[in-house]
């Protein structure tokens, strides 16, 4: 019985024909979807690009296409559609998720007078959360998370592309 291709999201710059994995996707990839040598998996870089691999032993994937012909390439979005929230007290890590599977291309946090307190830690929290979605819901482009500005300024700025506010 065949698997369903899983996807992999992969920064642009660890590409390469034969790609060793860092322990968290092999944990991932061996433990929680109990893939062994052979199986296979699709890989994206987040900006466009779809290749599909081979896991070879326990800790390495082989490419089954050429870096320069991947899959698909899918150019960017021709209309950016951008999500500015005053980081509420709770659920941010819920705002982040969705907003990445309902199709976000930039994410800002804003600082208002009520929002929470927003910190480095929470911002890689999100990246990675941004990253997990963008894995489930099949994107080929990585939302961008802006780093949090205060909420005026932002909000007097000209706007590039479609922007929402909440």
């Amino acid at each position: 019985m065949a698997r369903e291709l899983r996807r992999l999201l992969i920064d642009p710059a660890r590409l390469a024909p034969e790609l060793p994995l860092r322990p968290e996707e092999i944990r991932y990839l061996t433990r929680v979807l109990r893939y062994s040598p052979g199986d296979r998996v699709e890989l994206t870089d987040g900006a466009g690009g779809l290749w599909s691999a081979v896991l070879i032993g326990k800790d390495r994937l082989a490419l089954e296409q050429p870096l320069g012909r991947p899959l698909r390439r899918e150019p960017p979005p021709a209309l950016r559609l951008e999500l500015a929230i005053a980081v509420p007290k709770r659920d941010m890590d819920l705002v982040v998720r969705m907003a990445c599977e309902l199709g976000v291309d930039r994410l800002q946090p804003l600082r208002a007078e009520n929002s929470a307190l927003v910190g480095s830690q929470k911002s890689e929290r999100w990246e990675a959360i941004l990253r997990e979605a963008s894995e489930q819901c099949e994107r080929l482009w990585l939302p961008e998370l802006a780093p949090p500005v205060p909420a005026a300024p932002w909000l007097g700025a000209a706007a590039q592309g479609v922007r929402c506010a909440c």
